[in-house]
């Protein structure tokens, strides 16, 4: 199952994640560097965000980059900021989809 995310400003992808302890260190990003794609990310190191309002993956301009967050002591937020732009309405629930290549987590002490 593909993990919820939102549109929050024009080029802002948001994805909240709870976990189930507390973090003890702030959160490391660990990445595969996936590509920002407009279509299925299959089995490739592939990320696309489906839009569910559209019911289409979302084009960014520009390069997309990849940040993480410690949201409190039992939440990460992964956050994707597209250079210029995403396609759609900020506001807007999407999946974040990963591709059987792609790595996009976090490491913590728990």
């Amino acid at each position: 199952m593909s993990p919820f995310a939102q549109r929050i400003a024009a080029n802002v992808i948001d994805c909240f994640q709870a976990l189930k302890a507390t973090e003890l260190a702030t959160p490391m990003l660990v990445s595969s560097a996936p590509a920002f794609i407009a279509g299925n990310p299959a089995s490739a190191n592939h990320i696309a965000f489906y839009n569910n309002a559209s019911a289409a993956f979302a084009t960014a301009t520009g390069a997309v980059s990849y940040s993480i967050s410690g949201e409190g002591p039992v939440s990460v937020l992964f956050r994707l900021v597209a250079a210029t732009g995403l396609s759609g309405s900020s506001g807007q629930i999407g999946n974040l989809d990963l591709g059987g290549a792609a790595v996009l987590g976090f490491s913590t002490e728990l």
